[in-house]
């Protein structure tokens, strides 16, 4: 920590999850959990910040189930902890949320098809045959089924912002 400071505030999401693929109704990936703190920190002290990768999404290629999608990761800060987004089971379609990042937009649907994902700190991905990937913590759109090839949007990765004071 930087001398001359005594307080630290965070503002961190954990990586956004992917987003599934399917035929119908397919789900967006899930945005990754939000916290906001402040803590007091010890001049010159040294800490460990991890940042949540973004979770994977899934692809169905051929007709062949190639990977299926994955949960965000986990990130920690000043001991604490924002859980990563869930692998799709989200049903995004274009609204708002507001965090202590700012204000951003769930993935848009394209029903009957899929969901876009939830957003973070970042835009949701947007649902397609090829969804869209998260921002920031952000959770991937859902691919819907093209000639037997589709793919969700990864999710975004997860992100810290400190203040010293």
């Amino acid at each position: 920590a930087p001398y001359g400071y005594s307080t630290v505030t965070v503002c961190m999401i954990g990586g956004g999850g992917g987003g599934d693929y399917g035929s119908q109704y397919v789900q967006g990936g899930g945005a990754g959990q939000v916290r906001s703190f402040s803590a007091l920190i010890t001049e010159g002290g040294s800490y460990s910040i991890v940042i949540g990768a973004g979770g994977l999404g899934g692809i169905y290629t051929n007709g062949v189930h190639v990977r299926y999608a994955s949960a965000g990761g986990q990130t920690s800060a000043f001991s604490s902890t924002s859980s990563g987004g869930s692998a799709g089971g989200q049903t995004g379609n274009g609204g708002t949320r507001t965090n202590c990042y700012g204000s951003f937009k769930d993935g848009t649907a394209t029903l009957p098809w899929g969901y876009g994902g939830i957003a973070g700190f970042g835009n949701g991905g947007n649902a397609g045959i090829i969804g869209g990937n998260g921002g920031w913590g952000a959770g991937g759109g859902s691919g819907a089924v093209s000639d037997n090839n589709c793919a969700g949007g990864d999710g975004g990765k997860g992100l810290v912002k400190i203040t010293w004071s």
